[in-house]
């Protein structure tokens, strides 16, 4: 089993743990970085984007 095979079945099997991360840590820049709240929401929906098209869930 390759890298990128492993990293497919741990992000199936955590998916929702690594939803709450990416908006947990999305929530925190917001706190440290003002002004810049569209820029981190984009980028925390790009990245549950992408936890979407690994894990199957399109």
């Amino acid at each position: 089993m390759g890298i990128f095979s492993k990293f497919k079945k741990v992000a199936k099997d955590n998916a929702d743990k690594i939803e709450d991360g990416i908006d947990k840590a999305a929530d925190l820049a917001k706190d440290k970085v003002d002004g810049h709240d569209d820029k981190i929401d984009m980028a925390a929906d790009k990245a549950q984007d992408l936890l979407d098209k690994v894990d199957g869930d399109d």
